[in-house]
């Protein structure tokens, strides 16, 4: 073999490498649009299905890439979370709004209340501009921005009267599509991992947190006393945090 030969000897597993990637993203092509329509049932309607397999493509692609067999479990498995890992990714570079223009809506909202109280009447719109500092085209400016936002996000609420309402304020973070689906899976992991529960452990923590009771009117409905109520309480505990743990969630302010 000459010496060019040898030099260009290891582009062959190269070449392979890409083509084994290739196929992985094709073979698992449906599986990227599944995952998709089964995160828009939980998404406000604005959020186009096209843009949640575009992310999800890429997340694919990824996982192909860095793929091998040393990882111990199948391509599927692994891809499925490299592509919700990415479609969420996606949402959150989306934002409900950018925070430029919440900072905005803010600082509007504060200089009209303060000279609401100041003047004694609702300010116009140049003295709110002059509060802010600004030339009032450029406030009026902010105004459409603020409108064409709310537009484009608001849902549709029915009301008895006219039919519909749509909010006029840009929406704050609870409301981002991110943040709906992250705690829909959340809620579906604590349901999930409620259900791993023993019988009285169960009944333990569900009179408890959603019952209200005390402890020693649990012990009463249990037939036992108060301590084993405690003790109950703790195991189950100790038993939902390791169930969340190994579902993904390891800090209970995931559920604030």
């Amino acid at each position: 073999m000459t010496a060019a030969a040898c030099k260009l000897a290891p582009a062959k597993p190269i070449v392979d490498e890409k083509v084994r990637r290739d196929e992985l993203v094709t073979d698992h092509l449906p599986l990227v649009r599944a995952i998709a329509l089964s995160m828009q049932k939980s998404l406000p309607v604005h959020i186009e299905l096209d843009d949640l397999i575009h992310a999800g493509v890429m997340g694919l692609l990824d996982a192909a890439t860095k793929y091998s067999e040393e990882k111990q479990v199948a391509f599927r498995t692994y891809a499925q979370y490299r592509i919700r890992g990415a479609i969420l990714d996606g949402l959150r570079q989306q934002d409900c709004a950018p925070r430029e223009l919440r900072r905005r809506f803010k600082q509007v909202e504060t200089a009209g209340r303060t000279l609401t109280t100041i003047l004694g009447r609702s300010p116009v719109e140049s003295e709110i501009a002059a509060a802010l500092g600004i030339e009032l085209t450029q406030l009026m400016a902010w105004r459409v921005e603020f409108r064409v936002l709310a537009t484009r996000e608001a849902r549709v609420e029915k009301d008895d009267a006219s039919g519909s309402t749509v909010p006029d304020v840009p929406a704050a973070a609870a409301d981002c599509p991110d943040h709906i689906l992250g705690k829909r899976e959340l809620q579906q992991k604590l349901k999930l991992a409620m259900l791993s529960l023993p019988g009285r452990h169960r009944q333990v923590v569900e009179l408890y947190y959603q019952g209200d009771h005390t402890m020693r009117e649990i012990g009463e409905k249990l037939g036992v006393n108060e301590s084993r109520v405690s003790q109950l309480h703790k195991a189950a505990l100790c038993r939902l945090q390791k169930a969340l743990a190994e579902s993904g969630v390891t800090s209970s302010a995931a559920f604030c």
